[in-house]
Formats: structure tokens, C-alpha cells, sequence
């Protein structure tokens, strides 16, 4: 029964849409977390807790990375007596954390722009405590669950196919008769006496038809 065969088929492609988009879905958490990771990385060359980073009055706070700090320290203290400076090496990023008095704030970072400073966003961590690392693992742990769950998902749409291989083949059958009933009148010839059509008939109904045919025209 056609009606039934494409009910089926309906329902096969709807859930397999929906599996689809609980792959994206996955995706886009997954490249979340690893962008989450990439700027955790950077803080974690510096050993501090996150709560460090977070904003104080009295205090501003710098972190990015640097072209090179030699005599960073001297034109720090040409400004204020009051920073704290740390600087760690991350891959090819010397990464550094200043924090300074914020009525020095302005001088602070203009020595810092003439290492090419550029700062790290770090409104990523505003509900995260302790140390980057037992962030780092905690998401390399999520991305691990996410993976497997994708995984799950994708041999779950095999097996639908696989299951439904046979009415999704007498589908796509019935679309290809389809598609060449509805090509068929650009495959017939014409002149102004007759027209010529060319197709295909079952074996056992060639007499049937030609006699059909024959009743019908001259």
C-alpha cells in the first residue's frame, strides 16, 4: 500500500532528523567546552585560582599574552610600588598576570600595550572557582560523555536504516517511476502528422497493448 509505505518512510525520516539534531547540538557543546579548555589552558600556566581574576575595587587586573618581558618589571615600578606581576611561558604565548592599584590603572596598561599585550576575555570564568585544571578535566571529561553519546546516536540511525533498508529502497523505486512518468512527454517525439513515444512495457501485456493501440488509430 503506497499511502502506507510513505507514512512509514515519514516516520523513519523524522526521527532520524531529530537524531541529526541531537548530533548538532552535541557538536556545538563539545566545541564550546574546547574553547572553554584553550582559555582555561592559558590561566592554568599561571597556577592562580580563578577567584584571583575576579574584579576588586581597588584593584585592576590584566591577563593576556605578551611579546617578551624584559624590563617589564622596571617600567611597572616606574609607574607604582604597588603590582604584582606573573608571567609563565604557554607554548609559544608568554602569558601574564598583573594586578595593580587601579588608580594606576590607565599607566599599567599602556607599559603593557608596548609588549603587544592582548588580553584575555575572562568573563568565561565568572561562576568558576579553584584551580583551571580541575576545570580543564572536568569538561575533557564532558567532551569524553559527549563523544560516546554521538557515537550512540550516529549507529542508532544505521540501525533504522539498515532496519528500514527494504521500504526505503521500494521508496525511492516508487520516486525514480515517478520522476520518469513526469519526464516522459519531453521524450516524445513530434512532427505535425504524428507523434512518436518511447518507453517500456511489461512482457506478458506487448499483445494487449498493440491490439489496444490498434483499435484506437488508423
Amino acid at each position: 500500500n503506497q499511502k502506507e509505505i510513505e507514512s512509514k518512510v515519514k516516520e523513519v525520516e523524522t526521527i532520524i532528523k531529530e537524531k541529526r539534531e541531537s548530533i548538532s547540538k552535541i557538536d556545538a557543546a563539545v566545541s564550546k567546552k574546547k574553547e572553554l579548555i584553550q582559555k582555561l589552558d592559558v590561566l592554568n600556566s599561571l597556577y592562580l585560582n580563578l577567584e584571583s581574576y575576579k574584579p576588586f575595587k581597588s584593584i585592576a587586573c590584566f591577563v593576556g599574552t605578551i611579546k617578551h618581558k624584559e624590563g617589564l618589571k622596571d617600567k611597572l615600578e616606574k609607574v607604582t610600588g604597588v603590582f604584582k606581576l606573573h608571567t609563565s611561558k604557554n607554548c609559544k604565548d608568554l602569558v601574564v598576570a598583573l594586578f595593580v592599584d587601579r588608580k594606576k590603572e590607565k599607566e599599567a596598561l599602556d607599559v603593557l600595550k608596548q609588549y603587544n599585550f592582548t588580553e584575555l576575555d575572562l568573563m568565561f570564568i565568572e561562576d568558576m572557582k579553584g584551580l583551571p585544571l580541575s576545570h580543564i578535566t572536568k569538561f575533557n571529561s564532558e567532551i569524553q560523555k559527549h563523544i560516546s553519546e554521538k557515537n550512540t546516536i550516529v549507529k542508532n540511525i544505521e540501525n533504522i536504516k539498515s532496519k528500514n533498508f527494504e521500504i526505503l529502497q521500494c521508496y525511492n523505486n516508487f520516486l525514480d517511476i515517478e520522476a520518469e512518468k513526469a519526464e516522459a512527454p519531453l521524450k516524445f517525439g513530434q512532427t505535425k502528422e504524428a507523434v512518436i513515444i518511447t518507453g517500456w512495457v511489461p512482457n506478458k501485456k506487448v499483445d494487449k497493448i498493440t491490439e489496444k493501440l490498434e483499435s484506437i488509430t488508423n
